[in-house]
């Protein structure tokens, strides 16, 4: 019951509270706020142990981050804690029925906008973290870099990292070494971004 009243307060959606009610209990009963049950599944669902034991609630978690990646409105705590900067800074996108990750990458290119709290910046930092660890949940790299990916990096798993790379060797060869090969514009601006991302 307890577990029942923990994952509606968290507004998880049906499938994810059906699904994840074992894990929630063993990996986000201690030390953790009001709201921040959904930010704790995923810091911890893409651990081996995790996908082995919750299976279900591993694929249910990343068909809503993926849809949390593509549309920030998704994401309540982010939104809730991240409104004044939203406002200030990411109004235009944040009016889109649906955002495709511009309200996302808009706060990560405002984290030292002086509306931005140390609660935002947690949320900013924790989604960044998990789009970085599995490019799927990073919407415009995946939808700019599908058709690169597929082509030159498709044994590197979903790991953003490997990809990076994978597909940065596509752009050295091209460009030093005069491969006749090359990145479509799409995935070369996306790559920049990326290349940032993982600088921070």
């Amino acid at each position: 019951q307890l577990l029942h009243v923990r994952a509606i307060r968290v507004n998880l959606i049906p499938e994810i509270e059906d699904a994840c009610r074992d894990a929630l209990s063993e990996f986000c009963s201690h030390n953790v706020k009001p709201s921040e049950e959904m930010m704790c599944l995923q810091q911890n669902f893409e651990t081996d142990s995790f996908k082995r034991k919750y299976g279900q609630c591993f694929t249910q978690l990343t068909k809503f981050t993926e849809m949390e990646a593509k549309d920030t409105k998704l994401n309540r705590a982010l939104s809730k804690a991240c409104k004044p900067v939203i406002s200030t800074h990411c109004a235009q996108f944040a009016l889109e029925d649906i955002d495709h990750g511009d309200v996302l990458e808009c706060l990560v290119n405002n984290k030292d906008a002086k509306e931005m709290t140390t609660k935002c910046r947690s949320y900013v930092n924790h989604f960044e973290l998990i789009s970085l660890r599995d490019y799927h949940f990073s919407y415009k790299f995946q939808k700019a870099c599908a058709a690169d990916i597929e082509q030159n990096c498709r044994d590197h798993n979903n790991d953003k990292g490997e990809i990076i790379r994978c597909l940065s060797e596509v752009r050295f060869e091209h460009k030093v070494l005069g491969s006749p090969k090359d990145l479509t514009d799409d995935c070369k601006k996306q790559l920049k971004v990326a290349y940032l991302q993982q600088e921070q």
